[in-house]
């Protein structure tokens, strides 16, 4: 589904599909108390990764690491998928601070 909104660049649609795949591995980890914390995750993805800012390469990486995950989860690993999804999580925030340095106004003045 995710692979579908890169040819052609729908950011829209692959927003939405992004927060729908967390949804799904935050329902399957069983964890009532991240599943309680489900509207914050749409919240945040609106705030942190809005539609204008998603950039199909950035998309692209993120649905190549869902699929690991989600191949490991299919194989019942789950030590494997718990190290992808922090390695996810840590290229994510890697990128998002790397996204905030471009955009400061401390990097314009550098240039």
């Amino acid at each position: 589904m995710q692979r579908a909104t890169l040819d052609p660049w729908r950011a829209h649609d692959y927003t939405a599909s992004n927060v729908d795949f967390h949804e799904d591995i935050v329902h399957l980890s069983g964890n009532e108390f991240v599943v309680g914390q489900l509207p914050i995750l749409r919240m945040t993805a609106q705030v942190f990764a809005p539609v204008a800012l998603v950039e199909p390469d950035t998309a692209r990486r993120a649905i190549e690491q869902h699929t690991a995950i989600t191949d490991a989860i299919a194989a019942g690993d789950g030590p494997d998928a718990e190290r992808l999804a922090r390695a996810h999580i840590d290229a994510t925030i890697t990128e998002l601070r790397a996204r905030k340095a471009r955009s400061s106004p401390a990097s314009a003045t550098k240039e």
